[in-house]
């Protein structure tokens, strides 16, 4: 074999080796780290005296976080009721399959208010697009009900079944046009470092990958023409 040919093959296996290093470490990626972001749909039932919206944590999602962050969206309507309706108190609590509370946190809010005129002014200048429909009079804040900090003695990898999460509204009377529970979650171990030091690791590890196919390769091509 000459060195032309030499050359090739030592190129084409580092080639071939590399860019099999790479999906393999982007495969193991994906397999390994879960969402990290999760929206999920708050539904209140307001024929109770307390309205309560109730949803489902599935430990599978779950089971390899450490901490959780989660903040309440929701869009008020903006109507005489609403805006007389003074302060409201919006409880969250996280059961377990025992019927029993590993979590409980409240946060007060109130819709900010608007006289008369500015509600006017803000009528004559949107009339346009609210009556085709292309904006709504409301106001949507984001209430803070799970914190890293509060959430960090591990009670998440305590849990071994699904987790139920409750939102109570202390206000029976008020108007919701849309509400979301949104949680971001902090992963552990090697998914931690997997996420946050995504660069230094995959390096790391497509290098180790390419060095090991690589050798395995050529000791085969080598075996084979030899």
């Amino acid at each position: 074999m000459s060195w032309v040919s030499k050359g090739f093959l030592w190129i084409s296996l580092c080639s071939f080796s590399f860019v099999l290093a790479i999906i393999i470490y982007v495969i193991f990626y994906f397999w390994m780290i879960p969402p990290t972001f999760y929206r999920m749909p708050m539904f209140f039932d307001f024929s109770s005296p307390y309205p309560v919206a109730v949803v489902s944590l599935p430990w599978k999602k779950f089971r390899y976080m450490n901490q959780l962050d989660g903040s309440l969206h929701l869009c008020f309507r903006e109507s005489p009721r609403n805006m007389h309706i003074g302060m409201l108190k919006f409880t969250l609590e996280i059961w377990d399959n025992n019927d029993t509370i590993v979590y409980s946190r409240f946060r007060p809010t109130v819709l900010r208010y608007k006289d008369d005129l500015e509600t006017k002014m803000e009528t004559l200048t949107l009339f346009v697009f609210s009556l085709f429909g292309w904006t709504k009079r409301q106001q949507c804040q984001d209430l803070i009900l799970l914190e890293y900090k509060e959430t960090s003695d591990g009670f998440l990898r305590r849990c071994k079944d699904d987790l139920t999460v409750k939102v109570w509204i202390n206000k029976a009377d008020v108007e919701v046009y849309q509400s979301e529970l949104l949680l971001k979650t902090r992963l552990r171990g090697i998914r931690h470092n997997m996420k946050h030091y995504k660069w230094t690791f995959s390096w790391i590890c497509i290098t180790s990958i390419w060095f090991w196919l690589f050798s395995v390769l050529f000791g085969c091509t080598l075996y084979l023409i030899g």
